[in-house]
């Protein structure tokens, strides 16, 4: 039985139950919690609909939920309804949450999306992890319902496996990677330098104004869509540092804050949401002294994991050569206008895309040789 969670009211009324289940899951990160999805929906939901599916067992008892939302969007031209994840650039990953009866669960889940499919254009499961168990369920349920989709290349999110012994771990990163970081040490050290955490809501000083400076002077100050990530970094900052989840890092030069790193700590891992520094101060490497502050604290902290989030950026490649893989499921409609636009959209669009891409990878290679 499938029941639909449409109304906001509704929709908060889940917390509990939501939270219970997604434990029980194996997809548990803080990114599915419902703490993140209350904060979201209140930054990014204003111009969306809420359809999460709640799954239940013939006792009546919760085995899945399928965090969704209906949108439209402009795809090749066209503005089309996009039914996919509670999701957006700021969450690393996303995944359907079940507890029980996987098989049944995810069946049920596409069977009514196919069914509904008067309701969307175009389906995008955003970034579910290759090792979740879901996902090689969901391309078997997929095939079986008939729909037509493809597979596009998601995230690689670096981490770093937590083991006793800070020198232990730097000892292993490149060895000119490991002399730059004294050579930034030694030009920090020239200033007044404090580094704090902040982690009791209590004291948090106006840290987040303090957080919300610094990124309007980094190299990122005037991207599209700062102030609404500030109204959702607002709101996920209530809500994560009364649960004692939220840490922010505080790096201050001669007294005035030049860096920050805000950072979430679920459970036995801690997720590295965002981070800037001021650009007056890029000569000093802000940003890599303060992480290797943190860095040593998490190695001593009794932490299983430290996520960097997002993509693998070529300097968190300084720090790990480990990234967690993802997917994005883009499901089309089996008729005429559903095959076109899996034709357009992912045959032709994303795959001469990604062919660009590995094409000007490939020179940059015969650049760096040459």
């Amino acid at each position: 039985m499938i029941e639909v969670i449409t109304e906001y009211k509704d929709f908060l009324a889940l917390g509990d139950s939501w939270n219970h289940l997604l434990e029980k899951s194996s997809s548990d990160s803080v990114f599915l919690t419902f703490e993140w999805m209350q904060a979201w929906w209140k930054a990014f939901g204003k111009d969306k609909q809420l359809l999460v599916l709640l799954v239940k067992d013939s006792q009546g008892n919760l085995s899945g939920i399928a965090p969704l939302m209906l949108s439209r969007e402009k795809i090749l031209g066209l503005t089309l309804r996009k039914l996919s994840f509670i999701y957006n650039n700021n969450s690393s990953s996303a995944d359907f949450l079940i507890s029980a009866e996987r098989e049944n669960t995810l069946q049920a889940i596409i069977a009514y999306l196919k069914d509904k499919r008067n309701h969307w254009d175009i389906m995008e499961l955003q970034n579910i992890p290759l090792e979740s168990p879901n996902y090689q369920i969901l391309i078997d349920h997929l095939r079986k319902e008939a729909l037509v989709f493809g597979i596009k290349d998601g995230l690689r999110s670096p981490f770093i496996p937590i083991k006793p012994g800070w020198q232990g771990y730097f000892s292993t990163r490149p060895k000119k990677f490991r002399k730059t970081a004294r050579n930034i040490l030694n030009r920090i050290s020239k200033f007044s330098h404090s580094i704090e955490k902040f982690t009791d809501y209590r004291s948090d000083n106006g840290i987040l104004d303090k957080v919300f400076q610094i990124s309007g002077k980094s190299w990122k100050a005037g991207q599209r869509g700062a102030t609404t990530n500030q109204e959702f970094f607002q709101e996920l900052n209530r809500i994560t540092r009364e649960k004692k989840w939220r840490y922010i890092w505080l790096l201050s030069l001669d007294g005035a804050p030049v860096a920050y790193e805000y950072h979430l700590r679920y459970k036995d891992k801690v997720y590295a949401l965002k981070a800037d520094f001021n650009e007056e101060y890029k000569d000093c490497s802000p940003g890599v002294a303060l992480e290797l502050q943190i860095m040593k604290e998490y190695f001593s902290d009794g932490l299983k994991e430290y996520d960097l989030c997002g993509h693998d950026d070529a300097y968190k490649k300084n720090w790990t050569e480990l990234a967690r893989e993802h997917a994005v499921f883009c499901i089309y409609q089996n008729n005429l206008s559903g095959r076109l636009l899996y034709l357009l959209n992912y045959q032709i669009f994303y795959k001469l895309k990604k062919f660009l891409k590995k094409y000007e990878f490939l020179r940059k290679i015969r650049k760096y040789y040459q």
